[in-house]
């Protein structure tokens, strides 16, 4: 038997070359995960995927792997020294896409090898410099690797948001707004979704994790508003919604980031020490590819290195907000997300000038989550907030024993978002929609994007199939904020 695998869309005189093989070979088959190719649709079928057993195998490995790759010494110090610019911790930065990266990589290797062992002939079109590196130990494998071009900017993103930048720093400007003296800041960087008002319990579009945390700061807070740069190489548009211009929030200043990383864009000594780290950091990426090391460490070592535009970003963020926090008199920072990148870039800037960092727990952790899990080591370098309010005892219990936080580092607060449910037994007031009354039992599914596209349609179908067997419940689908464009993919799986 052949074997063709198309990664990537084939050349036009690929395309011919696939079409003689297919013509002369009886016992061909086509795998893509692309459109299929035309005249070729009876040969083709979609990429494998490995069983569920094998992917749980292969996250638990990978996961570890990736988590003690930060402990790999290389010229006697550890990554996650090693990628240390200042106090900005590059490897935290890229720990979580490293984990997806490499997981999703070793599932396509896993239904690889078994085709290998079934097929005389193996024939791959790849983009994929890591798969590329990956495929190389197999020499019988006929492998035709050509990058694909990355796409122009979308020219209408870049202009937008380039406007969107511009006002933000003039209307920061023109409305000071921060007279007192601010003593606490919390970053508001969620998507939109309608919540109800706290006081009013009228619905309105809001930070559905913070809005009632919101509602209770006093005259010693302010709101840091952080709109992130949106993906420039991205058909997704970017989208100015009002709230991005409210410099208040029922009293309460809002301040702008923009502001912030226009003044360290200006500063000539801010951009010479951005040149001395991104130097620093490349020079540490070239040792550690230098060294001899095993496959799986050398594709992180890649992955790491084709990440130097995104970790050249983050350290110019860590920098402008070290500049933004020096002598400012804040005490505390606090925000949900707290070890994602662009959130991190900012505590890490807080703690460089001796400020306490707060994270806020806004969903579920468990133990494969590479934003909750650290080593030892990590923890003793600081990399995790001063303080992490939690849920509950088992939320705090996994941080300790299995995230390796101190225990005086996680305090017990409750889920912020369930403050409105007081307010409801209060009110008595009965806020389901007129469609949803005299529905029976309400069950809500509160959907996730799942980076395993697998597993995330078959969590829906799963839900969906329970939910169409038991009539008397009727089931409301919750998606998560980063699906708000998700609603066909849902409907289709219904049909379905």
């Amino acid at each position: 038997m052949v074997t063709i695998f198309l990664e990537r869309q084939p050349g036009p005189e690929e395309m011919e070359e696939i079409r003689e093989m297919a013509a002369v070979i009886n016992d061909l088959v086509i795998y893509t995960g692309k459109p299929y190719p035309g005249g070729l649709e009876a040969l083709c079928r979609p990429l494998p995927e490995p069983s569920p057993e094998e992917k749980k195998r292969i996250n638990y490995d990978i996961f570890h792997r990736v988590l003690d790759f930060g402990e790999r010494r290389f010229g006697g110090v550890a990554v996650a020294d090693l990628l240390m610019c200042s106090r900005a911790g590059v490897w935290h930065y890229h720990k979580f896409r490293t984990y997806f990266r490499m997981r999703n990589l070793c599932y396509i290797l896993a239904v690889f090898e078994e085709t290998v062992r079934s097929s005389d002939s193996v024939v791959c079109f790849i983009s994929d410099a890591l798969l590329n590196e990956a495929l190389k130990r197999h020499p019988g494998v006929d492998i035709r690797f050509r990058p694909v071009p990355r796409p122009r900017p979308n020219r209408l993103t870049l202009l937008k948001w380039g406007l969107f930048f511009i006002a933000r720093s003039l209307w920061s400007w023109l409305n000071s707004n921060t007279q007192q003296k601010v003593k606490y800041l919390v970053i508001d960087h969620s998507l939109r979704q309608t919540c109800l008002d706290l006081d009013t319990l009228k619905p309105g579009q809001d930070n559905y994790n913070l809005a009632y945390l919101f509602d209770r700061l006093d005259q010693e807070f302010a709101i840091l508003s952080n709109v992130e740069i949106p993906r420039i190489h991205s058909d997704i548009p970017f989208r100015w919604e009002r709230h991005y211009l409210r410099r208040s929030r029922k009293g309460i200043p809002v301040l702008f980031n923009e502001p912030v990383l226009l003044r360290a864009f200006i500063s000539v000594n801010i951009r010479r020490e951005l040149r001395g780290l991104v130097s620093g950091l490349v020079n540490a990426l070239d040792l550690m590819a230098a060294e001899e090391t095993d496959l799986t460490e050398r594709l992180i070592i890649m992955h790491l290195r084709s990440l130097t535009g995104s970790s050249r970003y983050f350290l110019f963020k860590y920098l402008a907000f070290r500049k933004f926090f020096a002598g400012s008199g804040i005490l505390s920072v606090g925000t949900i997300d707290e070890n994602s990148p662009a959130i991190k870039a900012i505590l890490d800037a807080a703690a460089a000038q001796g400020i306490r960092r707060v994270g806020i727990q806004h969903g579920t952790i468990h133990d494969l989550h590479p934003a909750y899990v650290f080593t030892p080591q990590d923890i003793r370098r600081g990399v995790i907030p001063d303080l992490t309010l939690a849920w509950g005892t088992r939320w705090k219990d996994f941080l300790v024993n299995v995230g390796n936080y101190p225990p005086s580092a996680v305090e017990i607060t409750g889920q912020i978002r369930s403050d409105i449910i007081p307010r409801l037994l209060e009110s008595g007031k009965d806020i389901l929609p007129e469609a949803l009354r005299m529905k029976g039992r309400i069950v809500v599914f509160a959907s996730q994007p799942q980076r395993d596209p697998a597993l995330r349609r078959q969590a829906a179908f799963d839900v969906f199939t329970a939910a169409a067997a038991l009539p008397e419940i009727h089931l409301v689908l919750k998606p998560h904020p980063a699906e708000r464009d998700d609603e066909p993919y849902y409907r289709e799986i219904a049909r379905e």
